[in-house]
């Protein structure tokens, strides 16, 4: 194990076992009445409302954030918001994965931009999008986005709040798509992404 994962995994560990963490997740698990994916959904959700920190993201490197602190600050970048959302997931022990990729969006100019994900084992494919989503399911947005990690199907959970968002509303322009998606495991606003690696989270 390569002390970067190591040091990720720990921190999720950690995160899983605080009680402001621990006590939300099993809060929305109760709430979606032990339904695996309604409690994905919902913790996407909590996520969702946060604020991305810009000025940490110019940074060059900024350095990840323990996941209580992006919970009390309601801020962070990509990787804060894969930690606390692996946080919330593995404090009713639902399987996860980080996964580093490179996104590409037309829409927004962005080229080989480098971000991170979770990739969540579902006990099956995911339901929602095709329940809720159709919209965006005809306009070619995924709504099972998946990938193999060690001969497991893993579905892939975008927890950051969009950037897309932030630039279309400051320069008064309509809103996208994005303010409505993804919001369900298994979907991502991405143009295409490319995945460099992955850390499954035991």
């Amino acid at each position: 194990m390569g002390q970067e994962a190591r040091e990720l995994r720990e921190l999720i560990e950690e995160g899983a076992s605080q009680p402001p963490i621990y006590n939300l997740a099993v809060k929305l698990w109760m709430l979606a009445r032990g339904d695996t994916e309604l409690f994905t959904a919902y913790a996407l959700q909590v996520l969702h409302q946060m604020n991305y920190n810009f000025s940490k993201a110019y940074v060059e490197y900024g350095g990840v954030q323990p996941p209580l602190t992006t919970l009390i600050e309601n801020s962070g970048v990509c990787m804060d918001f894969v930690l606390l959302y692996a946080s919330l997931l593995k404090a009713v022990n639902v399987s996860t994965a980080i996964v580093f990729v490179k996104v590409w969006s037309d829409q927004f100019n962005i080229v080989n931009q480098s971000h991170a994900m979770v990739a969540v084992k579902l006990p099956i494919q995911p339901k929602l999008p095709q329940e809720y989503h159709a919209y965006f399911i005809k306009q070619g947005y995924p709504s099972a986005a998946s990938l193999i990690i060690e001969k497991e199907v893993y579905y892939l959970a975008d927890p950051t709040p969009s950037v897309c968002i932030y630039v279309m509303e400051t320069q008064g322009k309509p809103q996208p798509p994005a303010r409505y998606y993804p919001a369900f495991v298994g979907e991502y606003m991405w143009d295409k992404i490319e995945i460099e690696k992955t850390i499954k989270i035991r």
